[in-house]
């Protein structure tokens, strides 16, 4: 393909940014935590299930 797919492993962290916008830190399939990104909500619409793990995660994290 033309395009590069890069494809999520998993989504480390979230945050908001200034405007009330939910970011999420994406790794890379393939790449180090270096590489990891901050990546607007709407990016992974195509990888709800990465989003939905993640927040499956944090809210184990807190029991």
């Amino acid at each position: 393909g033309a395009s590069q797919e890069f494809e999520v492993e998993a989504i480390v962290d979230k945050r908001q940014d200034k405007n009330g916008n939910t970011q999420y830190l994406v790794r890379w399939k393939g790449y180090d935590k270096q590489d990891d990104t901050w990546e607007p909500e709407q990016h992974l619409m195509n990888c709800e299930k990465c989003v939905h793990d993640f927040n499956r995660r944090q809210t184990e994290k807190q029991k």
